[in-house]
This record gives C-alpha cells, sequence and structure tokens, in this order.
C-alpha cells in the first residue's frame, strides 16, 4: 500500500485529503490567481510608495538646500566652500601641557 493510499484512509486526514484531491483543475488554477495577486498588490503598492517617499526626500533636500544657500549669502555666513578645519596645535590654547602617561 502506498502513502497516499494510507493518507486518504487515515481517519483524521482522510476527509481532508479527498476533499483537496476532488475538485476540478481551475479551483486550484484560480486560487493561486487569487493568491497571487493578493500577496502582489500590497507588494507593488509598497514599492511605489517607497519611490515616491524617496523623490519627495530628494526634492526636500534640493529646495533646503538652496534655501540654505541663500540665507547664506544674504547674511554673509556663506564662504563659498567647505572650510578646512583648523590643525590641532592652532585650536587657541595657550599654556597646555601634554603628559604620555605609559
Amino acid at each position: 500500500m502506498n502513502w497516499s493510499t494510507r493518507f486518504q484512509s487515515h481517519p483524521q486526514f482522510g476527509q481532508a485529503a479527498r476533499l483537496a484531491t476532488g475538485r476540478p483543475p481551475w479551483v486550484l488554477k484560480a486560487t493561486g490567481l487569487v493568491a497571487a495577486i493578493v500577496f502582489a498588490i500590497p507588494l507593488i503598492a509598497l514599492a511605489l510608495l517607497m519611490i515616491a517617499a524617496l523623490f519627495i526626500t530628494a526634492v526636500a533636500w534640493v529646495v533646503f538646500s538652496f534655501i540654505a544657500r541663500v540665507v547664506d549669502t544674504l547674511t554673509g555666513q556663506g564662504s563659498g566652500g567647505p572650510q578646512m578645519p583648523s590643525p590641532p596645535a592652532d585650536d587657541g590654547r595657550e599654556n597646555v601641557r601634554i603628559i604620555n602617561r605609559s
């Protein structure tokens, strides 16, 4: 006796197995299509929302950068480029003793 016959003759699982295998093929295909639609639509919507959020964030960054550049130019704070940090020896401190603990 093979396993499928044993499974179908089982007292608990046999009725479920006969119910599942006794359907026409279009039922399985239609169920698969519905499952694909149910899972695909939210995933596609999520992907579109992520793309929209990325685009809106990029546009906001460009707009705010432009506004900051204009404000810096109007207030005289703009330097025209990135500033190099001052070297550690020229940080304005005087009479500083460095103690090497070894």
